[in-house]
């Protein structure tokens, strides 16, 4: 099977789950082409979608005292699940190199094209970061991640992104994210 026609298949199973179920729903995964990440970021930046401003705020305010916490123990991969154009992650990012912290960033998103824009975007303005993009769902990077134990992890989520998941999802995410995590992280 190519992987144009298991795509086909995973994208029709999940509508037929999706709709026929109470309440009915599509995963969000789908509208992450080009043209959904630019209209994301488009309402991202409207003064209704008060959250992003909100978190930004939060990491620009803390930037400094996450940089101590996160370089307690020494090197360590900062892992970002839902990175996006990594508005927020970039203050914090900045806060890292200009300190001389020792990491490697690996912003983990849903859109292929988000990640290359994220990635082509931090070379220009950090030309000395780490960066390793990687597409995928939170639960496949998490099922990668609970076997990458090479130094400790810190792993962030910044953002509503939990809330594209139903309850029981968001449960499970957590509850994943955990289990992915060792004694250092």
């Amino acid at each position: 099977m190519t992987k144009q026609e298991t795509f086909q298949l995973e994208f029709e199973n999940h509508v037929k789950e999706g709709l026929s179920t109470f309440p009915k729903f599509l995963s969000s995964k789908y509208i992450y082409d080009d043209r959904g990440d630019e209209l994301f970021q488009q309402i991202m930046a409207l003064p209704e979608y008060y959250l992003t401003e909100a978190e930004f705020n939060i990491v620009d305010t803390y930037k400094s005292n996450l940089r101590e916490v996160f370089n307690e123990h020494g090197a360590f991969d900062l892992i970002e699940l839902g990175a996006g154009d990594g508005k927020k992650t970039k203050v914090l990012l900045k806060e890292l190199v200009h300190n001389n912290v020792q990491f490697t960033y690996i912003p983990i998103d849903i859109s292929q094209h988000a990640i290359d824009d994220l990635t082509m975007s931090l070379t220009s303005i950090l030309p000395e970061l780490e960066v390793q993009g990687e597409q995928g769902t939170y639960f496949k990077v998490l099922e990668r991640l609970a076997t990458y134990n090479k130094r400790p992890k810190v792993i962030i989520v910044l953002g509503s992104n939990i809330g594209n998941l139903e309850h029981p999802q968001a449960i499970n995410f957590l509850k994943k994210i955990k289990e992915v995590m060792s004694h250092n992280d």
